[in-house]
């Protein structure tokens, strides 16, 4: 397993522990993909592009007080005026409603 692929499988886990939802629904939110965390425990790959975009996901939704893990950089939080605010609005929503 390489090291993208360990760290977004760390986060993923502990951000599901820490907020009481399946490792299944982290994986949907972060990924797009219910699966993908599963999968990458087996030894598939996942592209960088996607693997930004899910570790970005979770350091913009990391639950408090969690300390995000000193061994794993943490990526720099988007200015909300970089991101569409329908996207924002849906990512937020989908979180408050634990899907």
């Amino acid at each position: 397993m390489d090291d993208t692929v360990r760290r977004l499988v760390v986060l993923c886990h502990l951000f599901a522990e820490s907020t009481g939802r399946s490792i299944s629904t982290v994986s949907r939110h972060a990924t797009g993909s219910g699966e993908t965390i599963a999968r990458l425990c087996r030894g598939h790959a996942i592209t960088t592009r996607r693997a930004e975009r899910a570790l970005r996901f979770l350091s913009e939704n990391w639950p408090e007080p969690v300390a995000w893990p000193a061994d794993i950089p943490r990526p720099a939080l988007l200015d909300e005026s970089e991101v569409p605010v329908a996207a924002l609005d849906a990512r937020r929503d989908a979180l408050a409603l634990g899907r």
